[in-house]
């Protein structure tokens, strides 16, 4: 999950961790990694899945490597609290992902293949 500081991605992922929990994880400066249990219907566990999360680009490489392109999911968390903002924010995280993507070094080919699972 990438995000400005403050913009919710802590209380998302307290929320994948347990949606009846009522207490929130805290949430740290710099980058957070936790483990959400992915469960069915009747509550049985499946796996669990990594959910790294960071506010700065430095820590972007770690969470996001070419080996774990195929298997991630990037989210975007935008704060509704300056909502003259979000385009600004929207455009700032999606280039920065753009970049690093590009510093990968993925051939065409297998970057087709990664859009095609989009």
């Amino acid at each position: 999950m990438l995000g400005t500081p403050k913009s919710g991605k802590s209380t998302l992922i307290s929320k994948m961790m347990d949606p009846k929990d009522t207490e929130l994880i805290h949430s740290t400066p710099g980058v957070e990694f936790n483990y959400v249990t992915v469960r069915d219907e009747e509550r049985e566990s499946l796996g669990q899945i990594g959910v790294h999360s960071t506010s700065y680009k430095h820590f972007l490489p770690f969470a996001l490597t070419k080996d774990r392109m195929n298997n991630s999911l990037v989210v975007i968390v935008l704060s509704l609290e300056k909502p003259w903002n979000l385009e600004e924010e929207l455009l700032y995280w999606t280039s920065l992902l753009e970049e690093h993507i590009k510093t990968l070094q993925i051939d065409d080919r297998e970057m087709a293949k990664l859009r095609q699972n989009v």
